[in-house]
């Protein structure tokens, strides 16, 4: 009775000890199966909801996935380096959002997929080879419909009938010029005048509302990259003092004080990245799946600064409007 009593602590410490060198061995098991997401050009609250799109398809986060954020604010040689980093980190999916931090991923890796949203023209930018067979290691949405040139030119001719010049103000970027042609071509078809106006910093943007009132533009359009939304309230301020209307890609663009605006709906696009990102989670490769095309557009007016400029919108844009800013 005595020996047995005696060896019962022995065997449980050995067991105890057994377990202890297995622990490593699980936790490492455990990390292996949690799956490395990055996310270049981080905005928190769409992260979040992305998060919990992911959550409600069975991808829990600290569980399934991990995310690992790293913000640009539109900086190229920051993009560059958190891509790299990125990449570093062992991330197995590269969000990207926007152009710029499209770009700087697929300089950091040709084999990583990336999952680009916010990119205007990813064929022009040379992500893809087509929108059906992206071809590569980039898929996602792009947010420029082939319509949309068509349709912000019908609608800012429909507000001011009388402007048979207008200007386009275009940022740089690699895809702005192929859609400030296309913008070019849709007023042509209208019978209107067109002056581009390429800028880069908001001297010039400044300079360029110096010209649009000396050549007396009745309309603007102003292609909106990262750099218009960062700047999107210097550009309504200016748009307001050269009494110049103006229609934008996005609701904030109009929040800031600018006339109206019409673009891509983004308020499904966390559904959209988040299924995108469980097929590639699951082994799907990115060549073979279509890139999104937006099939919602979003209309924004601000009464209040279309009162200022002396502007009643017509009924049918009144009726049509899904925001409205008093």
């Amino acid at each position: 009775m005595i020996g047995v009593g005696a060896a019962a602590p022995d065997q449980r410490r050995r067991l105890l000890l057994a377990a202890l060198a297995l622990a490593p061995l699980a936790a490492a098991g455990q990390a292996a199966a949690t799956r490395r997401i990055g996310w270049l050009g981080s905005d928190g609250p769409f992260v979040e909801s992305v998060k919990e799109a992911l959550r409600v398809r069975g991808y829990v986060e600290g569980r399934d996935v991990v995310f690992i954020l790293r913000s640009t604010d539109g900086d190229a040689a920051r993009a560059d380096a958190a891509a790299r980093d990125l990449v570093a980190q062992r991330s197995e999916i590269i969000v990207a959002g926007a152009t710029p931090n499209t770009l700087a991923a697929q300089r950091a890796t040709s084999t990583v997929p990336i999952l680009m949203y916010a990119v205007a023209d990813p064929i022009a930018a040379g992500f893809v080879q087509s929108i059906a067979h992206p071809g590569g290691n980039i898929t996602g949405v792009t947010n420029f419909g082939p319509e949309l040139s068509d349709k912000t030119v019908e609608l800012l001719h429909l507000v001011v009938p009388s402007a048979k010049n207008i200007a386009v103000l275009v940022p740089e970027g690699p895809a702005t010029a192929a859609m400030a042609t296309r913008i070019g071509a849709a007023a042509t078809r209208l019978g209107l005048t067109v002056i581009s106006f390429p800028v880069g910093s908001v001297a010039d943007v400044e300079r360029a509302f110096a010209t649009m009132q000396a050549k007396r533009v009745g309309g603007l359009i102003v292609i909106s990259n990262t750099f218009a939304i960062a700047n999107r309230a210097r550009i309504a301020e200016l748009a307001a003092t050269a009494r110049i209307p103006a229609i934008y890609g996005y609701t904030p663009q109009v929040e800031a004080g600018g006339l109206m605006s019409y673009g891509a709906d983004p308020r499904n696009l966390d559904v959209v990245l988040a299924e995108y990102l469980v097929k590639l989670l699951k082994g799907a490769r990115p060549a073979d799946l279509p890139v999104q095309q937006p099939s919602q557009f979003e209309l924004a007016i601000n009464l209040k600064a279309a009162n200022a400029l002396g502007i009643k919108f017509p009924p049918q844009i009144l009726a049509r409007a899904d925001k409205r800013v008093e």
